[in-house]
């Protein structure tokens, strides 16, 4: 009986943790996500503003988005 309680209350354990752990990577998922979209339209941003195709630097956009962020 004692054997069998302490089995469920690890496993509960178990659970919560998995759960929390699962609840974070999706947060950062999420957030890495969200931070690709924004340098995307940054990139895109900046290659509306440029009306000759050769000056677009990307590395330098790249660098300008993460100086911003």
């Amino acid at each position: 009986q004692v054997g069998h309680q302490l089995s469920e209350q690890i496993k509960r354990e178990l659970n919560d943790d998995m759960e929390a752990i699962l609840r974070q990577a999706f947060k950062t998922t999420q957030k890495l996500l969200q931070q690709k979209w924004e340098l995307v339209e940054w990139i895109v941003h900046d290659l509306l503003e440029k009306e000759e195709l050769e000056l677009i630097d990307i590395k330098e956009i790249i660098e300008q988005y993460e100086q911003h962020r």
